[in-house]
């Protein structure tokens, strides 16, 4: 990983550090990918689509975890049913409470990281004129 204070290397993007060994397609695609990262939409788009993603994995997991005991009524259900139907009425249910918590995980994902990026553009103080006698 390099870091901008790390010895030989590093540096930010911008001042051309990591973008020396690359051609000038390559250079406008690594710009244009930062520019899309630092606009709030890209934010807000990356943190639903990975909210989805780990939701709908949280959601398999916990929805496997319902069928743990044969002793509830649906339990008593299902036991009854032949073993096809027993794993088409197990996957179906797991598919839609995963997609269900993926769908709920990304909506909360892109509220957060929206809401955060326009509140923190929105509230950057101007800087001051003197430093060390402001207080705020």
């Amino acid at each position: 990983m390099a870091f901008p204070s790390a010895p030989g290397g590093g540096g930010s993007v911008s001042s051309g550090g990591d973008l020396a060994g690359m051609s000038q397609q390559e250079q406008q695609m690594v710009k244009a990918m930062q520019m899309a990262m630092d606009s709030c939409a890209g934010k807000t788009v990356a943190a639903g689509v990975i909210g989805f993603a780990l939701g709908g994995a949280f959601g398999l997991f916990m929805s496997s975890m319902s069928y743990d005991t044969p002793l509830s009524a649906q339990g008593q259900q299902l036991t009854n049913l032949p073993l096809r139907q027993q794993l088409r009425s197990g996957f179906r249910d797991m598919g839609s409470r995963s997609f269900s918590s993926a769908k709920n995980f990304g909506v909360i994902g892109a509220m957060f990281a929206g809401s955060e990026c326009c509140i923190e553009s929105v509230g950057k103080p101007a800087p001051s004129r003197n430093e060390c006698s402001n207080t705020a």
